[in-house]
């Protein structure tokens, strides 16, 4: 019937599906996402399961109830201040703007808050953490679990943080550039990254 009344299909009719392709009708072709998800599946294998385990541990609030299931040391960070609020009573003074500069950070950072209380406590905030002040007052609390600063705030990095400016230069002659990395060191970075 086709063949009758269907000029396209009557060549397909009558030649069958004999084709080129008919001894190799798919040609596989690695895909870059495969061998990136390959790459990272064979990294996590070569990590024991203990180092798997250690990335995911809870982290509690010690004061209250509310971060029972945290496993984010930053989401912690971010609450435990509250707690401390009374530390900077006399080092932050009462706002009123909406807006302040940070004295110690250089260049100054500007903050800003929704009204002037707001804009105290994300003063607090950013002097808790960026400048790590929490570090000390958790250091001053008696009543805390053993190791929990420890895991709060994990190694203290030998290397420290490189601040970059836009526009300016932040190279140091004695610095190595990125050509000059050896396959390892990007392999180890690579690494890291992953655990993280």
């Amino acid at each position: 019937l086709l063949e009758k009344n269907d000029d396209r299909l009557r060549k397909f009719v009558n030649n069958c599906c004999e084709t080129a392709q008919n001894d190799d009708p798919v040609k596989v072709v690695e895909s870059i996402t495969w061998r990136i998800q390959q790459n990272r599946f064979n990294i996590h294998a070569q990590t024991s399961q203990k180092e798997k385990k250690n990335t995911k541990k809870v982290l509690k609030c010690p004061k209250c109830k509310d971060f029972d299931k945290n496993k984010d040391s930053n989401n912690l960070k971010l609450h435990i201040f509250h707690h401390y609020l009374d530390f900077w009573e006399d080092k932050v003074a009462k706002m009123t703007k909406n807006d302040t500069f940070c004295d110690k950070c250089s260049p100054l950072k500007r903050i800003v808050g929704a009204n002037p209380e707001g804009c105290r406590t994300a003063l607090i905030c950013h002097r808790a953490i960026q400048h790590e002040e929490l570090r000390t007052v958790l250091e001053n609390d008696k009543e805390l679990p053993e190791g929990f600063i420890e895991d709060l705030f994990g190694d203290i990095s030998s290397k420290p943080v490189k601040v970059m400016h836009a526009g300016k230069s932040n190279s140091k002659p004695d610095e190595r550039s990125d050509k000059d990395k050896s396959e390892q060191d990007i392999r180890e970075e690579r690494e890291r990254i992953l655990q993280e």
